[in-house]
C-alpha cells in the first residue's frame, strides 16, 4: 500500500512539468506550487512539493546577496489602509543607472504604481502617489491612509506638499514608528531577482518594457503569504485562506492509499518514462 505522503508517478510528472515550464522558470517554488493547485492539476502539501522538487533537482537558485536584518514589518487589515513607497536602482548592460519607484499596498502586496527614470527625484514618488490617490478615490475615504517611506530625499519636497492637502499620513519607517519598510523592499527584490536580473536588458528603454511585463505578472502570480491568491485578487476583495485547498489535499492523500487498477498501473509505467526523460 502506498504511503499518503508518497506521490504517484503522475503527480511527480506534474511537478516536473510545472517546474520546467519556461513561463514559471523564475518563479519561487511556492508560487509554482500554488499555480499547480489553482489549475487543479495535482494536490499535495507544500512540504511534500518541496521534497519532490529537491529529489528531481529542480529547486530554485537563491540569489547571491547580503540580506539585511529587518525588524518586523507593519501589517494592514484591509487594502488601502497602509501604502508603501520605495526606490531601487537597476543597471542594464550599458551600465545606465535606472531609478525605479514603486508604490505597493500592504495588505494585498499589489504594486499599485511605478515609474522608471534616469534621474533621482521626489517628483516621481509624487506622481506615483498622486495617480494612486486619484485612481482609488482616496479623497472620499473617511479615514487617513498611512504612507510608509524611508527618510530619503525622494520622499520629500513635492511629496510633502501633496500630503499636506490630502487624507494621507506620512510615516517614516524606523523613525516615526519602530517598523521597517520591509514589505516594499521585498517587492523590489522580487521584481529584480525574478524578472530583471535573469534577463539580458540592454538599456533604459528595454528596462521599462521588461518592467511593464514584470509588474503585470507579479500582480497576477499566486503567493505564499496570500495562501495562493494573487495581489490583484486580494486587492479586489478576496481574503487569504490557508485552508483553501485543504479538502482537495486530503482527498488526494486518500486516493494514494487506494489499490490501483490495472489501467492505472499501465499509465504509471508510461509516466515513469516521462519523468526520466
Amino acid at each position: 500500500m502506498k504511503h499518503p505522503m508518497q506521490l504517484t508517478t503522475k503527480e511527480i510528472l506534474h511537478i516536473k512539468q510545472y517546474l520546467t515550464n519556461k513561463n514559471y522558470i523564475n518563479w519561487s517554488l511556492s508560487s509554482v506550487y500554488y499555480k499547480m493547485l489553482r489549475d487543479k492539476t495535482a494536490f499535495m502539501g507544500l512540504v511534500t512539493f518541496y521534497k519532490y522538487a529537491k529529489l528531481l533537482k529542480l529547486t530554485r537558485q537563491k540569489p547571491q546577496h547580503r540580506r539585511k536584518k529587518h525588524k518586523i514589518g507593519i501589517r494592514a487589515e484591509k487594502p488601502l489602509q497602509i501604502l508603501h513607497a520605495d526606490m531601487t536602482i537597476f543597471r542594464p548592460l550599458n551600465n545606465t543607472k535606472v531609478y525605479i519607484y514603486f508604490i505597493a499596498d500592504n495588505f494585498s502586496r499589489k504594486i499599485l504604481n511605478w515609474k522608471a527614470s534616469l534621474e533621482y527625484s521626489a517628483k516621481y514618488t509624487f506622481e506615483n502617489l498622486k495617480e494612486v490617490y486619484d485612481a482609488n478615490n482616496i479623497n472620499d475615504n473617511d479615514v487617513e491612509i498611512d504612507f510608509m517611506v524611508d527618510d530619503g530625499s525622494e520622499n520629500k519636497a513635492e511629496v510633502d506638499t501633496f500630503i499636506k492637502n490630502s487624507k494621507i499620513n506620512k510615516v517614516v519607517a524606523q523613525k516615526d514608528v519602530i517598523f521597517s519598510n520591509s514589505m516594499i523592499e521585498a517587492v523590489n527584490k522580487r521584481i529584480k531577482y525574478d524578472f530583471l536580473f535573469p534577463t539580458e536588458i540592454k538599456d533604459f528603454k528595454q528596462t521599462v518594457k521588461q518592467l511593464e511585463t514584470a509588474v503585470e505578472e507579479y500582480n497576477n502570480k499566486p503567493y505564499f503569504p496570500l495562501h495562493g491568491l494573487t495581489p490583484n485578487e486580494v486587492f479586489a476583495g478576496k481574503l487569504p485562506d490557508k485552508t483553501m485547498f485543504k479538502n482537495e489535499i486530503i482527498k488526494a492523500k486518500q486516493l494514494r492509499t487506494a489499490k490501483p487498477s490495472p489501467k492505472v498501473i499501465i499509465e504509471n509505467k508510461k509516466d515513469i518514462c516521462q519523468i526520466h526523460k
